[in-house]
């Protein structure tokens, strides 16, 4: 990728001329749409891309694949959900960001278990012993992974690690994910404070009161997840109804 500055203030340009040479040959440049993966985040003229349309289109093939509803949500949750953590800890994605991605996730499984819009925002995140669908939500999660792998930097063994951490983009990012999990006057830092904070938040909405003692009843809530194998898509639709 090869940018240039132009002539006016504050732009650039990206050339697509093959202006360098290895072994002989020229490099391909890229254009100003295209992008290139390094560590596992992907790059273009503008930055850092947002994984968005990404996430979208892995939605939509697990649409279109022929699966029960209860194996979309496997999928969502155990792989497609983990599999963008890389690239947002290593990024520097906004609040708003994370967001729009657990709204997506939200309205595609509203799509495949046809809930209705009115159904709490708990009932997506919270885990599947408290009642919920237990779909990790990406506006805790990275922050929380942020903290968790810039703090740990502190107690390395390696004395050039540890001076990284007392460099102010460390620190700053360090307070981004603390401001960003606080909730309502609560820390969510750590696992079992985000934990609680899902459960509470389905258990205090109207449709989610009865399923506060779920967590005593493992039939009523191990066809969720564990025991969802056994029932067939439309039965596994009618009991999220119910």
């Amino acid at each position: 990728m090869s940018i240039l500055i132009a002539t006016k203030p504050k732009t650039y340009k990206v050339s697509t001329a093959e202006s360098f040479q290895i072994g002989g040959g020229p490099i391909r440049q890229l254009g100003p749409t295209e992008h290139f993966r390094y560590l596992g985040v992907h790059f273009s003229p503008l930055g850092i891309r947002k994984p968005g349309g990404t996430l979208v289109r892995e939605l939509a093939n697990i649409a279109s694949a022929p699966l029960k509803p209860q194996q979309r949500l496997k999928i969502l949750r155990c792989f497609l959900v983990p599999q963008f953590y890389h690239q947002l800890v290593l990024s520097r994605c906004h609040l708003q960001t994370l967001k729009s991605l657990d709204r997506q996730v939200r309205a595609a499984v509203r799509k495949w278990l046809r809930l209705p819009k009115d159904v709490p925002i708990g009932y997506f995140h919270a885990r599947c012993l408290d009642g919920g669908l237990g779909i990790p939500s990406f506006r805790t999660a990275i922050p929380a992974l942020v903290h968790s792998r810039l703090s740990d930097m502190a107690e390395s063994s390696c004395a050039a690690v540890r001076g990284v951490f007392c460099h102010r983009s460390v620190q700053a990012s360090i307070r981004w994910a603390e401001t960003a999990l606080f909730f309502h006057g609560r820390p969510l830092i750590d696992q079992e404070a985000r934990v609680k904070y899902w459960a509470s938040l389905l258990h205090q909405a109207n449709d989610g009161k009865e399923l506060s003692e779920c967590a005593r009843v493992r039939a009523s809530h191990s066809w969720v997840d564990r025991n969802s194998a056994a029932l067939s898509g439309r039965d596994y639709v009618q009991f999220h109804h119910v």
